[in-house]
């Protein structure tokens, strides 16, 4: 069976279980590799190694995530509410809406029809069971010259303490949130967290 039929398989699963999701993940990862598609979709990549990785810390796609972060952290400690609402902002900056985007185009252009990504409720489900595999995993970056510039992004920006250095899923009772990392928090022995928002 190839990787586009396993996937299509396990797309027809109602209900998706979290096994499901990482398998399917797992497959995409190996298509993307095996089409020398990584760049092309940088965030789906980045989410299907991060599925199988206990952390990321050298993608490029990582590192935006981290410095979109502290953008969207600057930007409303900047401007407050005429930056608008932070928490759209940061799910903005981790990418879910990016995936989501990314994943349907994938499968378009591989013809793999009916993932059903298209519909708010399938992909909610699809992206809860994700995020449950992705719970206490993190993002973060080891090059000093990557950390050095979100440091000067932060500082350019009026917040060098809000410079974010990392980026893991929690659980909160039933729920799934992110929870950023920076050196305000860290000083405060603080959490910054937030619900996950999925659309």
């Amino acid at each position: 069976m190839s990787l586009r039929e396993s996937i299509i398989e396990l797309l027809a699963f109602n209900p998706l279980h979290t096994s499901h999701v990482k398998a399917m993940m797992t497959y995409v990862r190996e298509m993307l590799e095996n089409q020398s598609q990584s760049q092309q979709y940088p965030i789906l990549n980045l989410y299907c190694n991060w599925l199988v990785h206990p952390e990321i810390t050298k993608s490029a796609a990582a590192f935006d995530i981290l410095r979109e972060l502290t953008r969207a952290i600057c930007d409303c400690n900047q401007r407050g509410k005429e930056a608008g609402d932070v928490w759209r902002h940061i799910i903005n900056a981790i990418g879910i809406p990016a995936l989501r985007q990314q994943l349907i185009a994938f499968f378009a252009a591989n013809s793999i029809s009916d993932s059903g990504f298209e519909i708010d409720d399938r992909w909610c489900g699809f992206a809860n069971l994700m995020f449950q595999k992705l719970k206490d995993k993190r993002i973060y970056v080891v090059k000093k010259e990557q950390s050095q510039l979100i440091a000067d992004l932060a500082t350019s920006m009026g917040y060098p303490d809000w410079a974010i250095e990392s980026l893991s899923i929690t659980a909160q009772g039933d729920g799934l949130y992110w929870d950023i990392s920076c050196p305000a928090i860290k000083a405060k022995n603080l959490k910054l967290i937030g619900p996950l928002g999925l659309i």
